[in-house]
């Protein structure tokens, strides 16, 4: 028997919007648990609470802006269009108060007028620099500036910004902990021995495996579309501040979340069609982030979790600023709407299948990092005893390779305030010490640096000013060594363009640089104090001696 024709309406109505339905019953239970949850112990619950929020934020943010979109604010738009002066007035207005505040804020605060000042000399330096300076766009170098104290003042200045940014690193670094339940289980004590001094886990078996883990949630995620979904609404809001294109802004926000490498894959469709401006603002964010899957590790020597986290995002708007200027749109670009950008297809048929191959291809990155390291800790302790050597043989004693590096970088890190100390000799002292890990980062890479960092904060040789300083400096793949794993994956990527390419990726790594000492000089000229400083972890402290136990039984 045939069943009604109301039947069949509400049949097929349902089959052609099963993804609504599947939502709408999703968050109807998101909003019952929390409801639940809130009545039990209403702190528990905050965390529902802000996913709900941003939820019916952008619930309702869509609705407001589809109901302007196709009005009146049609003519505003292109009332503004036509006169690109006020919004150039507005936003050079908006700076010249900004500027105004942060130095009345930061008078008497020799440090932080530092940073303020060091900010427009890193400007000016991009202009020098810079291959077509008449040609510069300042929208979205004066708008790129101002977003990244927008942020600054939300996270690290505003207290109930830190909060919110400290509860969500904890969280991240408690979810990139669960790594751990399958390296103890695939290595049983390895990553875990007993806690005897001495006798740590080896980081190739506690912190690389997290990169595995990591990579692959990132491919379940894309396999879902969880990641195309969110990139795509996140970078319109960049795309629309800024005023850079869809290209550009949303590999700068996959970047912040995902990593400079796995960001970079999303842009193989878009590519051949990009101009050269596009393509350096592109491969310059390779060098200026890092990728989340380093965030456990890097914290553990002592970068705190909301410091990093704050570079990292601050360093989208920031490498953005600086391409602009470096290399200005001369071409018609080809990328301006967001809704015709095309993500690669997903090849996975199953989400084993892309849980396994996200697993698959970070191994690859774990053996290149260990290699990665064995090679340059190795040239760094054979640099120190060749320079030690040749220096003593003029009578110069203690001078290494890092102290090289520390007086070739002192007039950056010094300008960039990376001291508060009062004494001038420890002024100078922790100065070159800021200048020393800068230099570290710039010729070998940033892995390194941190963990020099972690040695000079539990020696007491770097304290809460220059661990702010060098957190955000640090924070980007902008050495040397990096440029040919830029190059090679996007030659391979688009050979056709390879020309416009390879100085692009030269270009990048100067852009890197300067964007990740901009984000340094930013978070400096608004924070003083130890409010957001934090120490490395240090296994001596809880940890057995064996000499006590020997001395204990020879009493």
């Amino acid at each position: 028997m045939r069943p009604p024709q109301w039947v069949e309406k509400c049949t097929g109505w349902a089959s052609e919007h099963s993804g609504l339905i599947q939502g709408v019953i999703f968050i109807t239970a998101l909003h019952a648990l929390f409801i639940a949850a809130a009545i039990i112990n209403f702190n528990q619950s905050i965390f529902l609470l802000v996913i709900l929020s941003l939820f019916w934020i952008y619930v309702i943010g869509t609705f407001v802006y589809s109901k302007i979109s196709c009005g009146w604010w049609i003519h505003v738009e292109a009332f503004f269009d036509k006169r690109q002066w006020i919004s150039t007035v507005a936003g050079l207005g908006s700076m010249v108060l900004l500027f105004a505040g942060l130095i009345i804020a930061a008078w008497g605060k020799p440090a932080r007028l530092y940073s303020i000042g060091s900010l427009f000399l890193l400007i000016l330096l991009a202009i020098l620099g810079s291959e077509h300076p008449s040609r510069i766009k300042w929208r979205p170098v004066v708008s790129g500036i101002l977003l990244q104290y927008v942020v600054a003042l939300l996270v690290l200045y505003w207290s109930y910004g830190q909060i919110a940014i400290a509860y969500a690193a904890d969280n991240i670094v408690a979810f990139l902990g669960f790594a751990k339940v399958g390296t103890s289980f695939v290595f049983n004590f390895i990553p875990d021995p007993p806690d005897i001094c001495g006798m740590e886990g080896p980081f190739s078996f506690t912190s690389l495996p997290i990169i595995v883990y990591f990579s692959a949630l990132c491919a379940a995620w894309y396999y879902w579309g969880l990641i195309q979904w969110v990139l795509r609404r996140v970078s319109v809001v960049l795309q629309w501040v800024m005023g850079t294109t869809a290209a550009e802004s949303l590999n700068a926000v996959a970047s912040s979340f995902m990593g400079p490498t796995e960001a970079a894959v999303l842009m193989r469709y878009a590519l051949p069609s990009m101009t050269q401006s596009e393509i350096v603002a592109t491969m310059a964010v390779g060098f200026s982030m890092i990728s989340g899957s380093l965030f456990a590790t890097y914290i553990s020597f002592g970068a705190c979790a909301p410091l990093l986290l704050a570079a990292n995002v601050m360093s989208a708007p920031a490498t953005l600023v600086i391409s602009k200027i470096w290399h200005p749109e001369t071409q018609q670009s080809r990328q301006k709407n967001m809704d015709e950008f095309e993500f690669p297809p997903c090849e996975d048929a199953s989400l084993l299948q892309a849980i396994s191959n996200g697993a698959y291809v970070a191994v690859e990155v774990v053996f290149a990092i260990i290699a990665n390291l064995i090679v340059y800790l190795a040239a760094i302790e054979f640099l120190n005893s060749a320079m030690e050597f040749l220096a003593s043989l003029v009578g110069v004693e203690g001078f290494t390779f890092q102290v090289l590096m520390g007086y070739l970088f002192f007039p950056l890190a010094f300008l960039m305030g990376s001291s508060t100390a009062t004494d001038w000799d420890q002024y100078i002292d922790e100065t070159l010490k800021v200048a020393q890990l800068i230099g570290s980062k710039t010729v070998l890479n940033e892995f390194i640096a941190y963990q020099q960092m972690q040695g000079m904060l539990l020696r007491g040789e770097l304290h809460a000013r220059g661990q702010l300083i060098a957190v955000f400096a640090l924070c980007g793949y902008s050495n040397p060594s990096n440029i040919g794993s830029v190059l090679a994956q996007f030659v391979s990527m688009c050979p056709k363009k390879s020309k416009g390419i390879i100085p692009a990726a030269k270009a990048g790594f100067y852009i890197g640089s300067l964007a990740c000492f901009m984000t340094a000089c930013v978070a400096g000229s608004l924070i003083d104090d130890e409010s957001l400083s934090c120490l490395p972890d240090n296994p001596a402290d809880t940890c057995l001696n064996p000499q006590d136990v020997v001395d204990y039984f020879n009493r």
